[in-house]
């Protein structure tokens, strides 16, 4: 029995490979075609959405502050920041 070497492969020639630029329609997903989100995705999604500010307690709060009215409890602020870390 004779062993020979590694067989060699076939040399293949490049071809050339059509390159479209980047966003053009073709990365998409042809129109028509209907994608479903489940409700449990759309309230993450909705999650990570910044918060609206909440105008009319911005304007209490700043009409507090002007007349002195509003004060910091800094022993309530260290617990609520307390249970947050736990």
């Amino acid at each position: 029995m004779k062993v020979q070497g590694p067989s060699r492969p076939e040399p293949v020639a490049p071809q050339k490979v059509e390159q479209k630029p980047f966003g053009s329609r073709t990365d998409r997903a042809p129109s028509g075609e209907q994608v479903q989100v489940s409700r449990r995705a759309q309230a993450l999604a909705r999650a990570r959405e910044p918060e609206a500010p909440d105008r009319e307690r911005i304007e209490r709060l700043k009409a507090a502050i002007r007349s002195g009215e509003f004060t910091i409890d800094a022993d309530r602020i260290a617990i609520t920041m307390l249970k947050e870390e736990m």
